[in-house]
């Protein structure tokens, strides 16, 4: 059955109807890739214990799990070569294919290179959709309802990581990881029908897609003044020499990268990644992906490299905090590394509060100014480049 985009159309004010359901079905690629990266937290015992169909020593199993991180920077950075060329819709689409055929070679493997494959695999999915899903949702969302599409994403990582876990409680490896199959097979059907960002359109001269895009994600029949705006947008990218340097040569995106690195850093050193992947480990014997700011922080023409730089640190730093943890708690004790992640959530809360810019209610071009990028002289003919 085709959806027809234009029934969400609508004289006035509009709907928010097809940015609501564009954020819930994108953010199903979330979903299906965190469960990805939790699978670990029930699957690692079974694997470790004596009567696994693969034996694993401990550091065959840490290495299985962070095998996932070291794909997030490769990932990544096919995504910030392509998401200008193919689209920002197409790439999330594209993930489905690694987080389907990974957790197939996860149900079938019967030797740990195997494991170390598919992990690999959906480290690489994961990469991408972290990259691209707050462009995509930045670029369709109105500022009004921005930060509650964004939190769709963090929403579907907890449930994720709720669901992966049920999975393990009740059922052995090879039943959890075909039924984990349902979310990216439902995420491609469902995503398949969403409308491309109208930025992107516009960036590639469809102007009658972009069009119709406009109109399905406002639910408006008059989209003129959206189309114009828009087309104003990318004409004031375009005049932008490309220059990825700019990313650390701009005070205000120095700034943005600090903040996002900062973030990062709060987040694993806190032993999020670690804790994840060993908390049935640890109770037998942090906070959701801020992917909303990742979307906010950055102006268009260097978002893509700015966010596959933030993902290859997540992936080096996540890995990093991880194989820490299973060292030292083989050779020490747990408690150790518990002391270090209780040490850095408080230096977290401290960066949090002295270098985090509060961005809710903002638009995109208010948060630059306040990170400290200079107005234009034609802030007026260069509106924002994101959002409907």
């Amino acid at each position: 059955m085709k959806i027809n985009l234009n029934s969400n159309i609508k004289s006035g004010n509009g709907s928010y109807f097809f940015q609501y359901l564009c954020a819930i079905t994108g953010a199903l690629s979330v979903f299906s890739s965190t469960m990805h990266y939790s699978w670990p937290t029930p699957s690692l015992p079974k694997l470790l214990g004596n009567n696994s169909h693969i034996l694993l020593t401990n550091s065959e199993g840490s290495w299985m799990a962070v095998l996932f991180l070291l794909g997030c920077p490769i990932g990544s950075i096919i995504t910030f070569l392509t998401v200008d060329i193919i689209g920002r819709k197409k790439i999330l689409l594209l993930t489905a294919a690694p987080l389907i055929s990974s957790w197939i070679m996860v149900a079938y493997a019967g030797v740990v290179d195997v494991l170390y494959t598919a992990r690999f695999i959906a480290g690489l999915a994961d990469g991408m959709v972290y990259t691209v899903i707050p462009i995509y949702l930045c670029e369709i969302a109105d500022p009004k309802i921005r930060g509650l599409l964004g939190s769709s994403s963090s929403v579907m990582n907890m449930m994720g990581i709720l669901l992966v876990n049920t999975l393990g409680i009740y059922f052995n490896i090879r039943v959890s990881a075909l039924i984990s199959l349902c979310p990216p097979i439902l995420f491609l059907l469902t995503f398949s029908w969403m409308p491309e960002s109208p930025y992107f359109l516009m960036m590639k001269e469809k102007h009658a897609s972009a069009k119709s895009s406009l109109r399905a994600l406002t639910g408006k029949v008059d989209v003129e003044g959206d189309l114009n705006r828009l087309s104003t947008a990318v004409k004031c990218n375009n005049r932008k020499k490309l220059n990825l340097l700019k990313l650390f040569k701009l005070s205000s995106n120095r700034k943005s990268l600090l903040v996002l690195i900062g973030l990062r850093t709060c987040q694993q050193l806190s032993g999020y990644t670690a804790i994840t992947f060993y908390a049935q480990i640890i109770f037998d014997n942090v906070s959701s992906i801020p992917t909303l700011m990742l979307g906010e922080l950055f102006p268009t023409d260097i978002k893509a490299f700015a966010l596959c730089l933030i993902e290859i640190y997540y992936g080096i730093i996540a890995t990093a905090a991880s194989k820490f943890f299973q060292i030292v708690k083989d050779e020490v004790g747990i408690y150790i590394p518990l002391y270090v992640f209780a040490s850095c959530c408080l230096f977290g809360l401290m960066f949090i509060i002295r270098y985090v810019p509060e961005t809710n209610g903002k638009t995109l071009e208010e948060i630059q100014y306040q990170l400290g990028a200079q107005k234009p002289n034609d802030t007026k003919d260069c509106k924002s480049q994101h959002g409907i």
